[in-house]
């Protein structure tokens, strides 16, 4: 009796070229999927550096006989902060009211900057008396919460 089969190794042959479609298909549909939870991962640890390097802190504050609450806050961090939004108590701070300034030459700052290894002096008009929460959000993702009593 004669066999007419493919051979074992023209059979092994197909499957692999078939696998090999099948991983090439694949790669193409899933491939920039896959880089772009690359790039998101890249970009959720570069945004993890820039966090860390924002250390603003609280030194000293008042509030004046105007209802003026000036905060003096120092950036320890190695990189500028540039606040986005102020919350005193339960509102929200215009940023366009508010003056932030260097406490020690009483220049202004450009676009709510505060360099690294400067203490700025933060003036909120019509802050509430007594005690409250003051909360700073920084472009550069940094958080930061004070109590303060007044």
């Amino acid at each position: 009796m004669e066999r007419r089969a493919v051979s074992e190794v023209v059979g092994v042959a197909l499957i692999s070229v078939i696998l090999v479609s099948i991983g090439l298909v694949w790669l193409a549909t899933q491939g920039p999927l896959l880089t772009m939870h690359a790039y998101s991962i890249i970009d959720q640890i570069r945004a993890a550096e820039r966090r860390q390097s924002q250390l603003l802190t609280l030194l000293y504050y008042y509030r004046d006989g105007q209802g003026t609450l000036t905060l003096y806050i120092y950036n320890y961090g190695a990189g500028n902060s540039t606040i986005s939004r102020l919350f005193v108590g339960d509102s929200e701070v215009n940023l366009q009211q508010a003056v932030i300034k260097n406490a020690e030459t009483g220049q202004h700052f450009q676009n709510k900057v505060i360099p690294p290894r400067v203490l700025a002096e933060v003036n909120v008009p019509n802050a509430p008396s007594g005690r409250f929460i003051v909360f700073l959000m920084t472009e550069e993702g940094g958080r930061f919460a004070w109590e303060v009593h007044v």
